[in-house]
Protein backbone atom coordinates (compact mmCIF):
# COMPACT_ATOMS: atom_id res chain seq x y z
CA UNK A 1 0.00 0.00 0.00
CA UNK A 2 1.73 3.26 -1.11
CA UNK A 3 1.29 6.44 0.76
CA UNK A 4 -1.24 7.85 -1.83
CA UNK A 5 -3.56 5.30 -1.14
CA UNK A 6 -3.44 5.56 2.61
CA UNK A 7 -4.04 9.51 2.28
CA UNK A 8 -7.04 8.66 -0.05
CA UNK A 9 -8.26 6.49 2.30
CA UNK A 10 -7.62 8.77 5.54
CA UNK A 11 -9.84 11.58 3.35
CA UNK A 12 -12.39 9.54 2.48
CA UNK A 13 -12.75 8.71 6.24
CA UNK A 14 -12.74 12.47 6.76
CA UNK A 15 -14.87 13.25 4.36
CA UNK A 16 -17.72 10.85 6.21
CA UNK A 17 -16.86 12.40 9.29
CA UNK A 18 -17.49 15.43 8.17
CA UNK A 19 -21.11 14.73 6.58
CA UNK A 20 -21.84 13.44 10.24
CA UNK A 21 -20.63 16.64 11.51
CA UNK A 22 -23.18 18.90 9.42
CA UNK A 23 -25.78 16.30 10.01
CA UNK A 24 -25.36 16.67 13.84
CA UNK A 25 -25.33 20.50 13.48
CA UNK A 26 -28.14 20.85 11.15
CA UNK A 27 -30.39 18.80 13.55
CA UNK A 28 -29.01 20.66 16.68
CA UNK A 29 -29.64 24.42 15.55
CA UNK A 30 -33.08 22.79 13.51
CA UNK A 31 -34.65 21.65 17.20
CA UNK A 32 -33.13 24.48 19.03
CA UNK A 33 -34.58 27.11 16.50
CA UNK A 34 -37.77 25.27 16.21
CA UNK A 35 -38.14 22.46 18.88
CA UNK A 36 -40.54 19.59 19.44
CA UNK A 37 -43.14 21.21 22.76
CA UNK A 38 -44.08 23.94 23.07
CA UNK A 39 -42.77 27.22 24.10
CA UNK A 40 -41.03 27.17 27.31
CA UNK A 41 -39.71 30.67 29.17
CA UNK A 42 -36.33 31.13 27.16
CA UNK A 43 -37.93 30.78 23.86
CA UNK A 44 -40.47 33.34 24.73
CA UNK A 45 -38.62 35.70 26.19
CA UNK A 46 -35.92 36.63 23.79
CA UNK A 47 -38.73 36.16 20.82
CA UNK A 48 -37.21 39.78 19.12
CA UNK A 49 -33.52 38.25 19.31
CA UNK A 50 -34.58 35.00 17.22
CA UNK A 51 -32.81 34.51 14.20
CA UNK A 52 -34.01 31.60 11.46
CA UNK A 53 -31.06 29.64 11.39
CA UNK A 54 -31.75 27.94 7.64
CA UNK A 55 -29.94 30.48 5.90
CA UNK A 56 -27.00 29.42 7.35
CA UNK A 57 -27.44 26.32 7.52
CA UNK A 58 -28.08 26.63 3.31
CA UNK A 59 -24.62 27.68 2.98
CA UNK A 60 -23.03 25.76 5.47
CA UNK A 61 -24.27 22.52 3.52
CA UNK A 62 -23.28 24.24 -0.08
CA UNK A 63 -20.08 24.37 1.68
CA UNK A 64 -19.74 20.81 2.99
CA UNK A 65 -21.28 19.79 -0.06
CA UNK A 66 -18.75 21.05 -1.95
CA UNK A 67 -15.87 19.76 0.12
CA UNK A 68 -16.84 16.18 0.22
CA UNK A 69 -17.85 15.93 -3.44
CA UNK A 70 -14.36 17.11 -4.49
CA UNK A 71 -12.55 14.90 -1.65
CA UNK A 72 -14.55 11.80 -2.26
CA UNK A 73 -13.93 12.07 -5.94
CA UNK A 74 -10.06 12.27 -5.35
CA UNK A 75 -9.85 9.41 -2.96
CA UNK A 76 -12.32 6.72 -5.08
CA UNK A 77 -9.90 7.87 -8.57
CA UNK A 78 -6.86 7.40 -6.19
CA UNK A 79 -8.05 4.54 -4.91
CA UNK A 80 -9.48 2.85 -8.22
CA UNK A 81 -5.65 3.78 -10.38
CA UNK A 82 -4.01 1.89 -7.35
CA UNK A 83 -6.23 -1.34 -7.51
CA UNK A 84 -5.43 -1.27 -11.22
CA UNK A 85 -1.81 -0.91 -11.29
Amino acid sequence: MTIKRIFSFISLCAAIALICFATYVNIDNLVGAFGNGPPYFGRTTNMDKWANPIPFLMFFNLIVIGITYFVIRWALRTLKQGRMQ
